[in-house]
């Protein structure tokens, strides 16, 4: 068995786990399940929907071609995007 597939089998019970929570207008406690994986997928596909909608508006707003707002750090990228209004 190849490193990588043994690390991942070790690491499988940690990517969903259960959690304790509490309600937060209640205070009532309770069990929930976490799926890493799920989470990750989810916000590594929400924040490229983020991306091109910053793209979009920098683009729009500047002028700037797309690799030349791609190439910008993150929160250069990020920081344009809430002068021009987004949140």
């Amino acid at each position: 068995m190849l490193w990588v597939q043994q690390q991942m089998e070790t690491l499988g019970p940690v990517l969903i786990t259960e959690i304790t929570t509490s309600c937060p207008e209640c205070g009532v406690s309770q069990q929930a399940t976490f799926d890493m994986q799920s989470f990750l997928l989810t916000r590594l596909k929400n924040e490229r929907k983020r991306l091109m909608v910053e793209v979009h508006a920098i683009a729009l707003n500047y002028s700037w071609g797309h690799n030349e707002i791609l190439n910008l750090p993150r929160t250069m990228r990020k920081t344009y995007a809430e002068l021009i209004g987004l949140n």
